[in-house]
């Protein structure tokens, strides 16, 4: 996954909302991938940057789709997964970050 993979997020039926989550699960392994006790090169900090910038889009469009598909218990369902899967990105991904900074600052001393 690269950081232009990032999904624009326009749900408008059942499949759209399902192209979404399994988009968000696939940022989710490859969250889960990135090595921890080593320096990220250049393309995994830059997708995990954009992944930072794009979540508050994200959880803005899923609770936005909530209210517009709110009788629709199929869609619903779908979504709460979507926002289940993203709701711990964030976190995580700051982490990763910060853990990769103090990585660099080690090596520089």
């Amino acid at each position: 996954m690269r950081g232009s993979d990032l999904p624009v997020i326009d749900i408008s039926d059942l499949d759209d909302a399902q192209n979404i989550l399994a988009a968000i699960e696939e940022l989710v392994e490859y969250i889960e991938d990135v090595e921890r006790d080593k320096i990220m090169s250049d393309e995994v900090e830059e997708t995990l940057t954009m992944a930072l910038d794009w979540y508050p889009y994200a959880v803005s469009c899923l609770v936005d789709a909530e209210v517009e598909f709110e009788h629709d218990a199929a869609i619903q369902e779908v979504l709460q997964d979507a926002k289940d899967a993203l709701d711990p990105l964030q976190y995580t991904i700051e982490q990763l970050l910060n853990d990769n900074d103090d990585l660099k600052e080690a090596l520089e001393d």
